[in-house]
């Protein structure tokens, strides 16, 4: 089930004024038999008819845009809709508590999470799905997605979010369409999201033929604007035109630590006042008026016209700058995000082409999308499962071809000539025929995926093509997409067993080595290994995966997927498929880490809201001070759930974050901490978090934490957080809470070093260790000013298959180009720096892991290679040679 939500604290008025998707989301609603949740006032007579109402102003604006052809309903009758309101009470008890004002509780909210508004949404959640007796898949939204607390609920309940934005084409210009962020982390890191949408873009599309700007243009274009095509070329009035900003988006570009004002000074400094424009954002004219800094301000009608005018656009955070690339001007935008192109010191550059034509025809045809879809469940659907991004953009732009009467011949077609063929090509809805291609049966010119059915199929496909070529429902396709989803897709299976794209070898370069003693030499630093206590049994696993389920369970049964692939991991014969209820293996395991020199191990504990899981190893070592090595707890906070890989679908055991959390959780860790073996640095016990992201009220959390531990009588404590979630202390605001950051790889990885793979069902997400290696030298050779102290993180491969069965289709990460040499490197490389940077006492570095079996990275022995990986680690961490093998 898809719910439309719409909360803001932004001032209704620019909601009721603007918002084309609060109408969009009531019909939704009407046709679809959806609960709604939205703002109580939404609900009044008053504010519900200029909110849903075909006859208000709100309607009217969008019959000059284009808009109203979608919604066909006769009544505006949604008195009886099923509607969740956020309780008058609870944003009363906000705004009082926090701020002072609407905008301020806006700003919190973006900032901050809110329990108490995390409470009220679980609740609603809570409720709908009792009542419908079905999961909410998603929430259509906006602009709510940007609220850290509806992003935080959302993803811990497994809930994707579709949030939409206006797209940079536009009517009367453009034929309309949407951008949409399908985000798969419950609205965050949407950013990442889109860049990684387009790396999988092109390692399935590396064959597909791509569109150049004016012919992408030429397809948008409306009838009546293919003109501008033909002044494209021609001279700027101006060397630098400034999109400024609407007053409504100042919260989202709070760290920018810029505004128009500065950017506009800055345009000055580099141009003459004559070579500078501006141009107001259409919705807000009087928010962007800088009467001492603006000598020429554009009034075009529309940002085509605009950026025409210029050599090269620059906006704080706009659309305009990457429909500037379309244009093939240079564009610079300096908020993060996807379109980003180049920084404040780049406005001199002209640069053409700063955008290639693969990310542009990625953006066209699956970032962007027909605006008809945002009503048609059955895409959203779609869109919610996930489909490949060559099936997006298949879809899509078949769709504008099909709309405009513009065959698949545009491909064919030389850059000017698509002026002229698009106009020849449209004709009111019906088929023209290409100049090249008279001679074709006009079903063929549908889509080369036509090709090689009989004719009879080909007839019916013609008729029911013909019947839907008017139509703005993509249900009403579904005939004519039965033959072309089939026969592309067959297109794409024999590309996957053909192309590159097919994973067909992996390297793994290791060595068989026996037990090497290295107690006789000296750690250079303090090593600490992430230790997974996974490997014995508890009824909740019992429960939930089968009677007797430990961690070997999965490893034993993992199969190569292709050549070169060293799966399945078996442990050596000197430790075998242990189990950690058994206090003996764990002794076996600190004499091995000891004759290493390893420091330390970093329990993962398991707590939720004072319930345990996996917590009998760590109390075991308690019981047992004889068991000499030092050790520190790792709070692993994130939902258990079905899929293992820290999302949130089929949750098994949720994390609260209740009130009381802080108080209950610096009591109960206090007997470890005030262990004798219990790791301190100048008296204060280490206390590291897994994934700090996940923490309703962080600020208050760890600020209760120092109080309690104080009350308690530990003391003052460190509080160090990993870098996972593509995130740091600094991107989530929290260096001045915490002590230091931990780098957590396979968390925060540089994109440039992945691929796209695949094999069978599965695609694998590849990591070239070798090159992740050669990234981490070289970066660690540049002096950067952190924030806060940052310890480093190394892993001894990567491989996490065995947690994907090839039937699941689930992708799995893997590490190629393994070597013992480079892991040896990348120790040295970290051992290297926490020396330079750090006193004795204080030079850490961590190995995840000693015993992550079926995430490919462990320091024990295996039953292929031996001691090799604690062998390695060990000489490295004692500034031995690599190819030392006389070691006494």
């Amino acid at each position: 089930m898809i719910v439309p939500f719409l909360v803001s604290y932004v001032t209704s008025e620019i909601i009721r004024d603007f918002n084309i998707f609060g109408l969009l989301m009531g019909h939704m609603v009407k046709k679809h038999n959806l609960p709604i949740i939205a703002k109580e006032e939404y609900f009044k007579p008053e504010s519900a008819r200029n909110f849903f109402d075909r006859n208000s102003a709100n309607f009217k604006k969008l019959e000059v845009y284009g808009y109203n052809y979608i919604f066909n309903h006769k009544d505006s009758e949604f008195d009886n809709i099923e509607h969740y309101a956020v309780p008058a009470e609870l944003e009363e008890k906000l705004t009082n508590e926090h701020n002072q004002s609407i905008n301020d509780m806006y700003l919190y909210l973006l900032r901050e999470r809110c329990a108490p508004f995390e409470e009220w949404l679980n609740s609603v959640i809570d409720e709908i799905e009792k009542k419908h007796h079905e999961k909410i898949d998603a929430f259509f939204s906006v602009p709510s997605s940007q609220l850290r607390s509806f992003r935080a609920a959302a993803e811990m309940r497994g809930i994707k979010i579709i949030c939409t934005d206006a797209g940079l084409f536009r009517p009367p210009v453009y034929i309309n369409t949407m951008y949409v962020e399908f985000s798969r982390l419950g609205g965050a890191d949407s950013e990442k999201n889109f860049e990684k949408r387009y790396e999988d873009f092109l390692a399935q599309a590396k064959e597909i033929k791509i569109l150049t700007k004016k012919q992408i243009l030429s397809i948008f274009l409306s009838e009546d604007y293919l003109g501008y095509l033909d002044i494209q070329g021609k001279e700027a009035k101006y060397k630098i035109g400034i999109a400024t900003g609407y007053s409504y988006y100042a919260p989202y570009l709070s760290e920018t630590h810029y505004n128009d004002e500065e950017l506009i000074y800055s345009a000055r400094r580099l141009y003459k006042p004559s070579e500078v424009v501006v141009r107001r954002h259409p919705h807000d004219p009087a928010g962007a008026a800088y009467p001492m800094l603006v000598d020429n301000y554009d009034d075009s009608t529309n940002s085509t016209e605009f950026i025409l005018k210029c050599e090269r656009v620059a906006s704080l955070a706009s659309n305009v700058t990457i429909e500037a690339a379309f244009w093939e001007r240079a564009s610079y935008s300096l908020k993060e995000s996807h379109i980003r192109h180049k920084s404040i010191k780049d406005l001199r550059r002209k640069a053409l082409g700063v955008i290639d034509d693969k990310y542009l025809n990625f953006y066209a045809f699956c970032a962007l999308i027909p605006f008809d879809f945002l009503m048609d469940m059955d895409y959203l659907a779609w869109r919610v499962s996930e489909p490949t991004e060559l099936e997006i953009y298949n879809r899509h732009l078949d769709y504008y071809l099909i709309k405009e009467g513009i065959n698949r011949n545009i491909f064919n077609l030389k850059e000017d000539e698509s002026v002229p063929i698009a106009r020849n090509m449209r004709g009111g809805g019906k088929i023209i025929k290409a100049q090249n291609d008279t001679a074709k049966p006009a079903a063929q010119q549908v889509s080369p995926a036509l090709k090689g059915l009989s004719q009879a199929q080909i007839q019916e496909a013609a008729e029911n093509y013909y019947k839907v070529i008017n139509s703005t429902s993509w249900k009403l396709t579904a005939p004519i997409r039965k033959f072309t989803d089939a026969s592309r897709k067959n297109r794409e299976r024999k590309k996957l067993r053909n192309k590159s794209s097919l994973l067909s070898e992996a390297v793994y370069i290791s060595d068989y080595q026996n037990n090497i003693d290295f107690s006789g030499k000296t750690p250079q630093v303090k090593t600490i290994a992430f230790y997974l206590p996974q490997f014995h049994t508890i009824k909740e696993n019992d429960e939930w995966w089968g009677k007797g389920f430990v961690e070997w369970v999965n490893t034993r049964k993992c199969k190569p997927r292709f050549k070169g692939h060293y799966q399945p991991r078996e442990p050596h014969r000197d430790i075998g498929y242990y189990d950690l209820s058994d206090i003996e293996t764990m002794k076996k395991q600190v004499k091995l880490a000891k004759q290493h020199g390893i420091y330390a191990f970093c329990f993962y504990l398991y707590w939720f809201s004072g319930k345990r899981l996996l917590e009998k190893p760590l109390d075991m070592f308690l019981e047992h001070p004889e068991i000499d090595i030092n050790f520190c707890l790792c709070w692993a906070n994130e939902n258990w759930t079905k899929r293992w890989d820290g999302h949130n679908q089929d949750v098994l055991m949720k994390q609260d974050y209740s009130y009381n959390d802080p108080e209950n959780f610096i009591k109960d860790i206090k007997k470890y901490v005030s262990d004798d073996r219990y790791i301190r640095i100048n008296g204060k016990p280490l206390i590291i978090v897994y994934k700090p992201i996940e923490i309703a009220g962080i600020e208050r959390v760890f600020s209760d934490w120092r109080k309690y531990a104080k009350e308690q009588g530990i003391g003052e404590i460190l509080i160090w957080t990993c870098q996972t979630m593509d995130k740091n202390a600094k991107t989530l605001n929290i260096a001045h809470l915490v002590d230091a950051d931990v780098e957590f790889p396979v968390h925060n990885l540089p994109n440039h070093i992945s691929k796209i793979a695949y094999t069978g069902k599965q695609h694998a997400k590849l990591f070239s260790y070798r090159q992740l290696v050669e990234h981490t030298e070289n970066s660690l050779k540049i002096a950067v000013k952190n924030t806060l102290p940052v310890y480093r993180t190394c892993v001894a491969g990567w491989d996490n298959s065995s947690r994907r069965t090839p039937e699941s289709g689930l992708h799995f990460w893997l590490m190629d180009e393994f070597s013992l040499e480079y892991f040896y490197r990348w120790v040295k490389a970290m051992k290297d720096e926490a020396i330079k940077k750090f006193d004795e006492q204080n030079a850490f570095i961590f190995v995840n892991a000693w015993n992550e079996w079926a995430e490919g990275t462990y320091l024990e022995p295996d039953k292929k290679y031996g001691y090799a990986n604690i062998n390695t680690l060990s000489k490295a961490i004692m500034g031995l040679p690599f190819d030392d093998s006389e070691i006494k």
